[in-house]
């Protein structure tokens, strides 16, 4: 019997249903209540099965929502409206011929499963029932058809409604709103309201992340697929990302030149210019432009561009920027020591009676990522007031004995390095050891009473007078080359397998590449390579241990009968002749990356 398909739905999930079944030469008909392509898409201002409203955006990326064969147009809001998805809907029915396989405007009654198999498909069209004969049954019917309304005790005067029939903010102005939930459409309506009305509350049971649209200036899903631009071992800088967002960091980037007057209000140019690159001269006028070596003059003008308010601060800035040092030659010692790095850098903005939590949230920061990677041996320096300082002694004492209380809170044992402070406040450098004993500073933690001075920085206090806050610099790891440098030390170039840019190599013996196939599609998520050279056995795994792969998994023709295969495990004992399955949730388990806790 020929095969016959039904499709129920003509939106996202609908559309590319009939035009594979289609292009797969096997009839099909479609079915939509709408009177067009685009489904939940379609926006109508009454009330209908479209759940979007006036303003509404998707929430992914158009480069993660798009069709693979079908892309949209450059143009097109890198979080399209649903004007532009439906428009986008309406071109891909319009490539593929689809809207000839479509019956608009029928609601599908009911469909029943025949004895035979096939499906009776009740269809209502102009208030006329009709009845169709189908081989199989898909339904794209979406999830957005009605509404759920959770049950509540008590009695509520006030108007109760669902996201569903929102369409605009307009009826809620100067009202007071209390949004109950923690979702995609919970927190649009949210901020919708909030535009106009009296005062707008969101109710959450439990906590949320919330996460800006944009990290580096991508969308954040691309952002977060892009990660391959950093060395592969650190993908769990990721999760200090998603840790930055959660406590409170505002992602900022920031040019790589700046003018040289910036550089003579920070005093750069009078305390550190040997260690600048020479200036560019401008073309134009007498403007001389340098390569920043710091990011922090930058950050005070973002702080500086507008009137701040102490409901605003603690203020936190971060960015992953590219900053640039004349190191001379003699210094330079590949990634340990180079030019140009990427900082993890971030400033803060507080008041005197923020500095306390500032630098223990700092303090715990900084150790839980430096864990994450496998350092336990972790020390500290307090350096103290120079002889050659600015600011008064009331807030130097403030400033060291918060750094001082920091690390004590956490247990970190520390050296006073007494008069070794930066001449504009109090700082923390921690410390790790490597496998074989070796000191390395990382992590950074300076207090600054300079630049809120140099820059003129101020903020409108409780008594609405102008206070200056208070500048906290901050490095985690403080530049991601130097860390790589340092992580490659430390394991001496033999990664844990979840830091190790390759995981797992096969080697195969033989023709076996179907078994090894069906092998590598279950290992998602896991790096691997094949060597299914023709050489020796014996040479694939010299290879694979001077390459240091923490795993390496052997497939022969004999195990294609057995299901089986060998593992041999870096440093370790081999597992020999073991159920396929058995090994592949071992290797999965083995490269999972440990949970990032802050």
């Amino acid at each position: 019997m020929n095969k016959r398909v039904c499709v129920i739905g003509a939106g996202p999930s609908g559309l590319p249903a009939i035009k594979n079944i289609s292009h797969a030469g096997i009839k099909v008909v479609a079915y939509d209540y709408n009177h067009d392509v685009g489904g939940n898409w379609i926006y109508n201002e009454n009330e209908s099965h479209s759940s979007v409203f006036e303003t509404t955006h998707i929430i992914s990326s158009k480069t993660l929502s798009q069709y693979e064969d079908f892309p949209f147009k450059p143009e097109v809001s890198d979080y399209p409206s649903h004007q532009e998805l439906r428009n986008y809907f309406q071109s891909y029915a319009r490539y593929f011929n689809l809207y000839d396989f479509i019956q608009f405007n029928t609601l599908v009654k009911s469909c029943v499963r025949l004895p035979s198999n096939d499906w009776e498909v009740t269809t209502i069209k102009n208030e006329k029932e009709h009845v169709e004969i189908f081989t199989d049954l898909v339904v794209c019917n979406g999830h957005h058809w009605e509404p759920k309304y959770p049950s509540y005790p008590g009695n509520f005067t006030g108007e109760f409604s669902h996201s569903h029939q929102y369409k605009r903010a307009a009826p809620f102005v100067n009202k007071k709103v209390l949004v109950i939930g923690g979702g995609n459409s919970a927190c649009d309506v949210a901020v919708e309201t909030s535009r106009v009305s009296a005062k707008t509350y969101l109710s959450w049971r439990r906590g949320y992340r919330i996460i800006p649209k944009f990290l580096m200036g991508k969308p954040t899903d691309v952002f977060a697929t892009k990660m391959t631009f950093l060395p592969i071992y650190l993908r769990n800088l990721l999760a200090g990302f998603i840790a930055h967002i959660n406590n409170g960091y505002d992602f900022v980037n920031t040019p790589h030149i700046g003018r040289s007057v910036l550089w003579e209000t920070s005093g750069h140019l009078e305390h550190y210019e040997e260690g600048m690159y020479p200036p560019l001269q401008s073309k134009d006028n007498d403007d001389k432009y340098y390569l920043k070596p710091m990011n922090c003059p930058f950050h005070i003008l973002i702080y500086k561009s507008e009137l701040r308010s102490y409901k605003e601060l603690p203020i936190r800035l971060f960015e992953l920027g590219s900053v640039y040092r004349f190191e001379k030659t003699g210094v330079l010692h590949g990634l340990l020591r180079a030019r140009g790095f990427t900082q993890d850098d971030a400033h803060i903005f507080c008041t005197f009676d923020q500095i306390n939590t500032e630098v223990n949230n700092l303090l715990r920061f900084s150790i839980a990522l430096l864990k994450s990677f496998g350092f336990k041996n972790i020390e500290a320096d307090l350096s103290t007031k120079p002889n050659k300082a600015i600011g008064n002694d009331e807030d130097w004492n403030i400033a060291t004995r918060s750094l001082e209380v920091a690390l004590e809170d956490e247990g970190i044992d520390f050296v006073t390095a007494e008069g070794e402070g930066a001449f504009y406040g109090p700082k923390i450098d921690l410390h790790v050891k490597d496998a074989i004993g070796r000191r390395w500073q990382l992590s950074t933690i300076q207090i600054d009473f300079a630049q809120p001075d140099n820059f003129d920085l101020e903020y409108v206090s409780t008594k609405n007078s102008k206070d200056k806050p208070v500048m906290i610099h901050r490095a985690l790891l403080g530049s991601i080359e130097r860390f790589t440098g340092i992580l490659i030390e430390h394991y001496a170039g033999e990664f844990p397998s979840w830091l190790a840019p390759t995981q797992l190599k096969i080697l195969t013996i033989g023709d076996v590449s179907d078994y090894v196939k069906n092998i590598t599609a279950k290992l998602s998520g896991v790096r691997f390579e094949i060597d299914d050279r023709n050489i020796r056995l014996g040479e694939k795994i010299h290879d694979a241990k001077k390459q240091n792969i923490p795993l390496t998994l052997i497939i022969g023709e004999k195990d294609l009968s057995n299901n089986t295969g060998s593992l041999n495990i870096l440093n370790s004992e081999s597992k020999n002749n073991l159920d396929i399955d058995s090994l592949v949730d071992f290797i999965i388990d083995d490269v999972t990356e440990p949970e990032f806790e802050f």
